[in-house]
């Protein structure tokens, strides 16, 4: 009886041993499952990262040259209402002189006339 109860602990003994090795092989075998998983994560992310970089640096760029463009027509409406100013400023001293001129003119007349009768 002693040598099946030690067979049968043999046996026993034996089957554990064959389950722990074929639970370190699946072990072993998940974690390079586990570890090949994670590098194409790893890859999908930086290739996500690096398109991400390059949309944002061509977005930047976009932008930069919206804003060159918005101040360069800024500069040019602020440009014109300056101009327009100077215009306006410069009519109006026309506009004095030909009415003062005219008012001149007309007087002139006026006397012109008047000294012609008068002289009569």
């Amino acid at each position: 009886m002693p040598t099946q109860e030690v067979l049968t602990v043999e046996e026993r003994v034996d089957n554990h041993e064959v389950r722990i090795t074929q639970l370190e092989k699946d072990t072993s075998e998940f974690r390079l499952k586990i570890n090949e998983q994670l590098g194409q994560v790893k890859e999908q992310v930086l290739t996500g990262m690096i398109r991400s970089s390059d949309e944002n640096k061509q977005l930047r760029e976009d932008n930069r040259q919206m804003m060159d463009k918005l101040v360069g027509i800024n500069d040019k409406v602020q440009e014109r209402k300056h101009e327009l100013k100077v215009l306006d400023k410069q009519n109006f001293w026309k506009l004095v002189i030909a009415i003062v001129g005219s008012s001149t003119a007309l007087i002139t007349i006026i006397q012109i006339i008047i000294s012609h009768f008068a002289g009569k």
